[in-house]
């Protein structure tokens, strides 16, 4: 089923010019690889049991990127899920200034993530767990101000996050 959805979906955005419905592909892509991939949907889950087993195995690759580079602690982070992000974190604390790899979302690490969402029980957290607050910087195409942007992640006026 979600293969059909996702070659209607190419088809409608076949022939497009602008940069949108490349990333709206791209979104369904991600989507389809994170359904596709145990650890990536036991995070988008936040199944942390099920993280747990699937650390155990040999043939888990914790670093496992998605269609947009991101790692299953970005994916944990976009849903808000603080147990799994502290279960993947416990395994493999590294992971935790790790920046996804795509042209859209270049250099974003789940402390972005967490950021821009405002949730500041993540925030803590990742800081807690060695989130680098000063240096990380996101350059993706998704985060520069053009005439296309329905957002711009440049400051939050979120007092406590900024804190």
């Amino acid at each position: 089923m979600l293969s059909g959805l996702l070659t209607k979906a190419t088809s409608l955005f076949q022939g497009q010019k602008d940069g949108l419905p490349r990333r709206d592909h791209l979104h369904l892509l991600q989507h389809k690889r994170i359904c596709d991939s145990p650890l990536l949907l036991a995070a988008k889950e936040n199944d942390t049991r099920a993280i747990t087993k699937l650390l155990q195995c040999r043939s888990t690759d914790v670093y496992e990127k998605g269609a947009m580079g991101e790692t299953a602690l970005h994916v944990a982070a976009m849903y808000g899920h603080v147990e799994a992000v502290k279960t993947l974190l416990l395994a493999a604390p590294d992971l935790v200034n790790d920046p996804m790899t795509s042209q859209e979302y270049e250099g974003q690490t789940a402390l972005h993530i967490a950021v821009a969402q405002q949730n500041l029980d993540l925030v803590k957290e990742l800081v807690k767990m060695g989130a680098d607050v000063s240096s990380p910087r996101a350059t993706g195409t998704a985060f520069q101000v053009t005439e296309e942007a329905l957002y711009y992640y440049g400051k939050s006026t979120n007092m406590d996050i900024a804190q």
